[in-house]
């Protein structure tokens, strides 16, 4: 995500290789795990051009920080999880979150005041995603659709009192495969906007795509509208590709 962020609108492309814990980048592209598969697709060279996303706060140090994040970011809840899962990633892999959410049942909760494109909404909840890529762990979406190419970040704020009134909620969707998982207004809530501004009482720590910042709200973050350029698979365009959006890399000299 670094990576693509430093290249944003730069057309230059880029092929996440899947060496991380949970590898979200690449699973969100629907691309291959296995070296050889990864190869034939970095050969082939089809591109498609997705949103990015930037984030803007102030560090513990005082100084203004802007960092871009290609899957999610958010504070709260979600940036506990981060941050208790760092020691066992290694040994437990992708587990090593759900381990955390597990050891962290009753997170604290925030009056939440987001700015949605110049609207002000008040919530209370345990934390704040902000969506591109919505796919984590296990398979579960934490959006209804996943909507990484329509110029808009999804918003979702964790309304349930505790950890063990979100987690059945976001399990559902995991399960749910045809899209008809409904928000409950208890559990959760989702709006859309190209910016938000976030502020939070009391303050709640910051994540960016797994990153846990020094910092805590409030924070803005933006949507960076075709930002980046991915090599991706043929199963990649049919799920987010419209008719003439592939292109292919400038090592290719075959017609999309």
């Amino acid at each position: 995500t670094t990576t693509a962020y430093s290249l944003a609108g730069t057309g230059i492309p880029v092929m996440p290789f899947p060496a991380g814990t949970a590898n979200l980048l690449a699973l969100n592209l629907a691309a291959p795990n296995e070296p050889h598969a990864l190869a034939k697709m970095l050969r082939a060279g089809i591109t498609l051009d997705f949103d990015m996303a930037e984030i803007e706060f102030h560090a513990d140090d005082g100084e203004s920080a802007k960092k871009g994040f290609g899957i999610m970011a958010g504070a709260g809840y979600d940036a506990t999880i981060m941050k208790g899962a760092q020691p066992s990633k290694r040994l437990l892999g992708p587990m090593a979150y759900f381990s955390a959410a597990l050891a962290n049942p009753l997170p604290p909760t925030s009056k939440i005041t987001l700015t949605l494109d110049g609207e002000t909404v008040e919530e209370e909840g345990l934390g704040i995603l902000i969506v591109n890529f919505s796919k984590i762990q296990f398979d579960i979406s934490v959006t209804n659709k996943n909507s990484p190419r329509d110029g808009l970040l999804d918003i979702v704020v964790l309304k349930a009192e505790n950890a063990f009134g979100l987690l059945p909620a976001l399990f559902a969707r995991a399960i749910d495969h045809e899209g008809n998982f409904k928000d409950s207004p208890e559990t959760i809530e989702t709006f859309q906007a190209r910016e938000v501004i976030v502020e939070a009482d009391p303050p709640m720590q910051i994540q960016y795509d797994g990153e846990v910042a020094k910092a805590t709200t409030p924070f803005a973050a933006r949507i960076l509208p075709s930002a980046a350029r991915f090599v991706v698979s043929e199963e990649c365009v049919e799920l987010f590709g419209a008719e003439g959006d592939a292109k292919l890399a400038p090592w290719t000299d075959r017609e999309a």
